[in-house]
């Protein structure tokens, strides 16, 4: 099954848009199901991700995407007609909060002020972005 979602319109002419195109259900755990040992955990993790805030998102919002013509990308734009919050998948464990230079750049050439890291392990606040862990995506949707 495919499911279609919108994506970024250009907001500058230094990126392509593309669809995303999500498969529901195409990842097979196959042999393991604990996410640590398969070599696509990243992916897994993402897609985790998308489908809680596919769930939690209201009717006139948005998941869109953003990538340079060179590949680098932000996981997320969520918008909902009013503002647009960036969001990177991280699956990986923070000792400290860290600057995601293409996070970072992304929003501040397009005035976007609120941006989430979504990681393994990391629940803060800094200047720059939230670091919230994966299983409390759902939280997001208070800020949403």
């Amino acid at each position: 099954m495919y499911k279609r979602i919108t994506y970024l319109s250009k907001i500058e002419n230094a990126f392509q848009t593309v669809p995303i195109v999500i498969l529901i259900g195409a990842r097979q755990v196959g042999k393991t199901s604990i996410i640590s040992l398969r070599n696509d955990s990243g992916a897994v993790f993402e897609n985790t991700v998308f489908i809680e805030l596919w769930r939690i998102k209201n009717n006139s919002a948005q998941i869109q995407f953003f990538r340079t013509a060179d590949g680098t990308e932000v996981d997320f734009i969520y918008n909902n007609l009013f503002s647009l919050k960036a969001m990177e998948c991280k699956y990986k464990t923070f000792q400290k909060p860290a600057r995601l230079l293409v996070l970072e750049n992304f929003c501040e050439q397009n005035n976007i002020t609120e941006r989430y890291v979504i990681n393994q392990n990391l629940n803060t606040k800094t200047d720059k972005a939230h670091f919230i862990q994966g299983f409390l995506t759902a939280k997001i949707k208070a800020l949403l």
